[in-house]
């Protein structure tokens, strides 16, 4: 099914949100589309509660690859605009951060940098986005956003792998 909209216009939208609306475009991350903006504000409300309030949210010593993999994604999300750069959009026409698709790359990042405590319910909303707007990088040519599709796949392996049984024994130190 083809999308309503050309890659030109798709990136024509980047380019004249980012002139009319620097600096202050730090704000209006804020206030994007209502539907995608709740869900990441319920995402990060489901972080808050879990990893903050329960301190479920732990970075892990787990598996070398898993910390490679986890921090190679922090990594690339942070460089994603260079990333977008250097595939030949040129600024006001690129994604910046604090658009969603770098923001999920971070998100998963982090959540697969995290111990396993945290339940299955908080990768919902980036496994979903990762779906969603990983078509980007074959509907719109955005290679960048090929990571976003991978990562999104590591998300759902590391979820859906059985999780190690709770010790009731504490460790003291």
């Amino acid at each position: 099914m083809p999308l309503p909209f050309t890659p030109d216009a798709f990136f024509d939208v980047f380019a004249a949100y980012n002139q009319r609306l620097w600096p202050f475009a730090l704000v209006l991350w804020l206030l994007t589309a209502w539907g995608f903006s709740g869900l990441f504000l319920l995402e990060a409300g489901l972080l808050l509660w879990h990893g903050v309030v329960h301190r479920r949210l732990q970075l892990s010593r787990g598996p070398f690859f898993r910390q490679v993999l986890s921090w190679g994604l922090i990594a690339y999300a942070l460089l994603y605009p260079a990333i977008a750069r250097a595939e030949g959009h040129a600024f006001p026409r690129l994604p910046t951060f604090g658009v969603p698709c770098p923001t999920t790359i971070l998100t998963i990042g982090f959540l697969l940098a995290a111990d396993r405590s945290l339940p299955r319910l908080v990768a919902v909303i980036p496994f979903v986005w990762a779906l969603i707007g990983g078509s980007a990088a074959f509907l719109l040519g955005v290679r960048a956003d090929l990571m976003l599709l991978a990562a999104g796949i590591a998300l759902a392996v590391d979820m859906i792998r059985p999780r190690p049984a709770k010790s009731n024994v504490r460790q003291t130190g």
